[in-house]
């Protein structure tokens, strides 16, 4: 893959999704999708963990079905991480974005 191109994907059923590129490859993630309520998202580094959520469906009023991070611009690359935990049973956790590095 080069700069430019989309990466997007999905995690296994109600299963956690880490989204670590490649060293040297950097992406910018507009969406996730978490799938339900009590889901979070973060970046994690290996060293922190699942402390300083971005969002977090426990503590906020969910407008529509799922948890969607969503209109932002994350940038990760493979120090700086996603992190999604797992989704409610039945439900698939999912991102899509860029490669910009």
């Amino acid at each position: 893959m080069v700069a430019g191109d989309v990466v997007n994907g999905f995690g296994a059923i109600s299963s956690s999704l880490t989204l670590q590129p490649a060293a040297g490859v950097e992406l910018m993630i507009t969406h996730v999708n978490t799938g339900g309520t009590g889901a979070w998202v973060n970046l994690t580094n290996a060293t922190v963990g699942t402390s300083g959520y971005m969002w977090n469906t426990a503590s906020v009023t969910q407008i529509g079905y799922g948890s969607r991070f969503q209109g932002t611009k994350l940038f990760i690359n493979n120090t700086n991480y996603l992190l999604a935990n797992a989704p409610p049973v039945g439900e698939y956790a999912s991102y899509t974005g860029i490669q910009i590095k």
